[in-house]
Parts: C-alpha cells; structure tokens; sequence
C-alpha cells in the first residue's frame, strides 16, 4: 500500500490496543513478527481453491502495552468473539520470526486454553520473555530483550486429522517444498516435492520423496502447497508455514486447511550453493529424511544416554566437559537439543557441528534451532529407518550398539536424504 495509507492505518492503533485480524497491518512493535506475518496473510483474501478451502483462523493480537487487569473483559471479549470454545495464546515478539532470530522452543505456547483463562495464559507468555532460558538465548545470538511482547490470542482448530510445518523453500541445491505431518497418533511423514514456478498462479510441483500419508495424487494438499508457495511470492520471501488440515469435509469432497503461522525462512544463500559429495558404501548405521538442510561433517562422536526415560545432569556435565576438549567440532548424538525443561543440552554444547537425534521429542523446534545455528541435524524417530534403539549405547537395551562416545562419526546431507556412518566400525 502507499506510504501516506500505511501511516494512517498505523496512526489508528494505539500502542495499548488490542489489534483484530481485519486491521491488515501494523507496526511490528506492537503486533510482533508472527503477528505481522499473519496479519499479512489475513490480508490477501481468499486462498481456497476447488479442492480445499484454506483460512487463517481468526486471531487477536494484544499489544505490549496492554493492561491485563485492566482490559480483562476486553481481552476476554475479543477470543469469546471468534466462536470457538478453546484458544492457543503465542508469542510474537518483534525480532521474533523476522529475520536470523526464529526463538524455537524459547517462548511459551499455550493451547486449548478455555476463554476464561486467556487473560492468564496471556500473562505467562508475556513472561517466558525474561525468563533464564530467554535470556540465555539472547545472550548467545546479542539480542537485547525487553520485559514484555506481543501475544496472538488466535481460535484453537481442535483435532485435526494431520498438522505440519511448510517449508516453501527448503535449503538447498534443489528448488524443492518441503512438507513434515504430524498424524493425530503421534506418526510423521515426509514429503519433498520439486517446484517449477511459472506465473503467480501456475506452480508445477512434482514428487521427489512421497510418504505413506501423501503417496497418492491428493489434489487438495497439492493445490494447498501452490498457496504457500503463492504466499512466498507475494511476501518476497521464503517462509515456514505451520498448517492444520482436515481431509474432504464436506460431500463434495473438499478439504479444509488451516495457516498458523507464516514465517520467514532465512540462511537459503549458502545452502543453495552446497555441492553434494560422493556417498561411500560402508560403515552406513542410519538414513533420514528429517534433516536441517544439507552439510557433511566427520567427527568424533559423543552419545548423550537417555537412562529410563530422563537425561541425568551428570552426563550433561560429561557433555560440557566433552566439549570444552572439542573446539574443533564433533558429532553429538542426543534424544534432542530443547524440550519442556532445562536440561541445557544445546547451550551445553556450543562446539557441536552436527547432531544426530533418535526420539521425536522436540521435532522441528529442534530442526529449526539446528538450521538456524548453521548445525547439521538429522532426526531419527518413528520415520526412522533403522532400529533406533540399538543406535546408542543405552543401557536399558541389550542390542550391540551402532554408535558409542568416541566412534568417529560421518553425517552428511544433500537436502533431501541424510545419512550417517560410522567409520570406526
């Protein structure tokens, strides 16, 4: 929009607004990077196609300024509005989403929270602004945080039959979309479908690797990946589009998908220039199509334990010390680098340049976190095609393990299969 119409839809948010989603743009101290992403989307209209309708679901945004005492009612109001009974509260705070900074797994998220509760939902994840874990994160990447953020208040889409993450450009040599589903039993799948881009409206896209999920031609998840793809297009940037999605919901077969997040994808340049290696035929232990973009690391190896079930802080302070002793790199394989706790895995190993994980604890929070540190990861879980218990030295299996601490480790990547060796077997 021209500059004097962008000052004056500006001029009409006060700083202590609560701004709805028909406002089409704000300043992004007051809505935040997610919030201004998805204002962003709301406003290019209607993206359905004839085989699946597609909508952001309806959201609020509560400025930093906002009083939570004093506009409870209109906080409260405002969710009570958009029709629904269950609520998810997020973070979007302004250098969150933007640019380097993606804060996976630093901020809360709140989901199913109940209308009653989302004042209070929305003070807790004002909060996770300044907590250790914040900033910490901060520290490592020079970011000076402030006390408080924006929050979107946005209407839950309860039990949806596949939820994922878009990545309309994955990093790598190949000009390819990449789609991860998350199955309502916990399954995932993989998709990566290769993009020939003509007008606005004529995207190509073709099967590079197909899952189970999607292994037959299903027009409206296809059509679905041409509106992310559209959406790149009229951002001027990649993006990562977290989505939910209902298969033919009506009798006329239409599907039903829903954007949740629209956010920029950075670190593209030096992916696309990667040149893949050879592959070599022995040692081979794993192969993985959960990967961070694309690299070739060889190391020695560290094996983080998950002993029934938990991480002990004893081994994490082996991991540290470990490090410390690897300022050159190794490999460090780990149930995951961030969870719902402090284990302090990721800022416990700050020499790591690859990183193999075997549960699905984390997920793309974990793949995000790795991409965006310039970490090559490849994530063994229930798409794994190995054992994945005898993957580690754990000892609540009695199998002869694949990888041990001190294995020299090959992980190696092309951007859409990762592979890992073990060189001293």
């Amino acid at each position: 929009m021209p500059a004097t119409q962008d000052a004056q839809r500006h001029a009409v948010v006060g700083k202590g607004a609560i701004i709805r989603d028909s406002h089409g743009d704000a300043p992004v101290e007051l809505v935040g990077g997610k919030g201004r992403s998805l204002l962003r989307v709301k406003a290019l209209g209607d993206l359905s196609d004839f085989a699946v309708k597609i909508s952001v679901p309806q959201f609020a945004i509560v400025s930093p300024e906002v009083n939570l005492n004093d506009n409870f009612t209109n906080i409260t109001s405002a969710a009570r509005s958009f029709g629904v009974d269950s609520f998810a509260v997020r973070s979007s705070y302004k250098q969150e989403d933007v640019g380097e900074h993606t804060f996976d797994g630093i901020f809360d998220t709140k989901l199913g929270v109940p209308s009653e509760k989302v004042v209070q939902a929305v003070g807790e994840v004002r909060k996770s602004a300044i907590t250790e874990k914040s900033k910490k994160y901060a520290l490592e990447k020079g970011i000076e945080l402030e006390d408080n953020m924006p929050v979107i208040i946005q209407a839950m889409v309860v039990d949806p039959q596949v939820s994922g993450v878009i990545y309309s450009k994955f990093p790598c040599p190949n000009d390819v979309v990449k789609v991860i589903t998350f199955g309502w039993d916990g399954s995932e799948d993989i998709d990566v479908w290769a993009r020939k881009l003509g007008d606005y409206n004529n995207i190509n896209l073709n099967p590079v690797v197909n899952s189970e999920r999607f292994s037959k031609t299903d027009w409206g998840i296809k059509q679905f990946i041409g509106k992310i793809i559209n959406i790149e297009q009229a951002f001027g940037y990649p993006i990562i589009s977290e989505f939910a999605y209902n298969f033919e919901v009506s009798k006329d077969q239409i599907d039903e998908a829903f954007i949740l997040q629209a956010r920029k994808l950075t670190r593209l340049a030096d992916s696309e220039k990667f040149k893949i290696p050879a592959l070599q035929e022995e040692g081979l232990v794993g192969k993985s199509k959960h990967l961070s973009g694309v690299g070739d690391v060889t190391g020695e190896t560290f094996v983080l334990e998950r002993r029934e079930g938990i991480i002990l802080w004893e081994d994490v302070l082996k991991l540290k010390d470990f490090d410390e002793t690897h300022k050159n790199g190794y490999v460090l394989v780990t149930p995951y680098l961030q969870f719902y706790n402090d284990d302090n895995i990721d800022s416990s190993s700050p020499n790591k340049k690859a990183v193999v994980a075997y549960s699905d604890l984390g997920r793309h929070h974990d793949f995000e976190l790795a991409r965006t540190s310039g970490i090559l990861y490849l994530g063994f879980g229930l798409q794994t095609r190995i054992n994945v218990n005898t993957l580690i030295n754990c000892t609540e299996y009695d199998e002869k393990p694949l990888i041990k601490t001190g294995d020299k480790i090959r992980v190696v990547s092309d951007g859409i299969s990762g592979f890992v060796y073990n060189l001293s077997k």
